[in-house]
């Protein structure tokens, strides 16, 4: 019965850049009456559920999906100097068995054991769940242990063994998009794969300089507007 409990009451495991972005979408096209997946398009199926599961759990939504205050409140304080304030207070009302470890001088196997206890997750669920609540904790200045802080940093990336990668045919950004992410703090505009503007969803972080992030978001709308239209030509 208890394993039973712990089972409903997963956190969210989704990448936290992706719950990000899903944010900043509700402030810029505001917060429906009720959350579902017909206002998550921009998003597969597995992400759609893990978005509102999240949101279930931080109590951003009801059990049926209807807004409310909060949700609100999150999306009104995006990007914004009440954002940390206002994250911080949703993760300290959701995460109380967490929050309750001093963050400032905890370790990793004291969170891993934390979230273990409380919530009995597998493995493989339990690790993701943790490092979404790190690079929240980290966007919300709820302050870090220098422990928990190595882990939200992204490992290096290896250099790729000759012939192991194929490369994948780009298309090229408009000269009016790329003119404008090159005049935003000297951000040169990246080549876009074909496949659709979800890979640059991956490009926003937190902690991201604000202007290199505007330069994401212009691109992003950009890239939008040419799927709308029927693609680009």
């Amino acid at each position: 019965m208890v394993q039973d409990q712990k089972a409903n009451r997963t956190p969210p495991y989704i990448s936290y850049s992706t719950f990000r972005t899903m944010v900043g979408n509700l402030k810029e096209h505001g917060v429906p009456a009720q959350m579902d997946s017909s206002v998550l398009g921009n998003f597969s199926g597995t992400v759609k559920t893990q978005l509102l599961t999240a949101m279930r759990f931080l109590d951003l939504i009801e059990q049926g999906g209807k807004t409310g205050s909060k949700l609100n409140g999150l999306a009104e304080a995006f990007q914004t100097p009440q954002w940390g304030p206002t994250l911080a207070a949703v993760l300290r009302e959701s995460y109380k068995p967490i929050v309750a470890h001093d963050l400032k001088t905890a370790t990793p196997h004291m969170i891993d054991r934390a979230f273990r206890d409380e919530y009995g997750a597998a493995d493989a669920v339990q690790k993701k769940c943790v490092t979404f609540f790190l690079h929240a904790a980290k966007d919300a200045a709820m302050g870090l242990s220098t422990h928990l802080s190595h882990k939200t940093r992204r490992p290096a990336k290896r250099g790729s063994q000759q012939g192991s990668t194929r490369k994948k045919a780009l298309i090229p950004v408009s000269a009016s998009a790329t003119a404008a992410l090159e005049s935003l703090h000297g951000v040169v505009a990246p080549p876009v794969r074909a496949a659709s503007s979800q890979l640059v969803l991956q490009l926003l972080e937190p902690g991201m300089d604000d202007d290199v992030q505007n330069a994401v978001w212009i691109l992003l709308k950009y890239l939008r507007k040419k799927e709308t239209s029927g693609g680009a030509s």
